[in-house]
C-alpha cells in the first residue's frame, strides 16, 4: 500500500465517491470505506447547538436568514423613519439664526436673544 500522500488528490469530489475512514468500534482491519454523499448525509444529521436555537446546520441557516430578512426590513424601516424626520425637521441652513450647526444650539441662541429663560424640572419644560 502506498504512502498515504503518494495518493493523487481530487479537490471535487462526487457523491459516490468514497473516502476512507478509522473505524474505531471495529477489530482487526478497522480501515472502511465511506461513500461520500453518506458521509454528507450524516454530517448534516448530526444535532448541533447553534446560537440560533437550531439543532441541525439547515435549521441555522434558515433561522440567519430570517434574522437577515428581519434585520433589513428594521433597517428600511429606520431610513424611512430619518428620511421622515429629516424632512420635519428642514433644512439648518434655513435657519435665522448666526448658529447652524444644530436645532439645539439655534433654540437657544433665539431664546438667548430673547432675554428668556429655560428651566426643566422632570418632564416639565418652562421657558420665561
Amino acid at each position: 500500500m502506498p504512502a498515504w500522500n503518494s495518493y493523487s488528490l481530487k479537490t471535487t469530489p462526487a457523491d459516490t465517491d468514497t473516502v476512507m475512514i478509522k473505524d474505531n468500534e471495529a477489530s482487526g482491519n478497522p480501515n472502511k470505506r465511506v461513500q461520500f454523499s453518506n458521509l454528507w448525509d450524516w454530517i448534516m444529521s448530526k444535532n448541533y447547538s447553534f446560537s440560533t436555537g437550531a439543532s441541525t446546520i439547515a435549521g441555522a441557516i434558515t433561522a440567519l436568514k430570517t434574522a437577515l430578512d428581519t434585520a433589513q426590513g428594521t433597517i428600511s424601516t429606520m431610513r424611512t423613519d430619518v428620511t421622515n424626520l429629516d424632512t420635519k425637521t428642514g433644512t439648518l441652513s434655513s435657519l435665522n439664526t448666526t448658529t447652524k450647526t444644530n436645532l439645539v444650539a439655534a433654540i437657544n441662541e433665539t431664546l438667548s436673544s430673547a432675554g428668556a429663560t429655560v428651566t426643566v424640572s422632570g418632564t416639565t419644560l418652562t421657558i420665561t
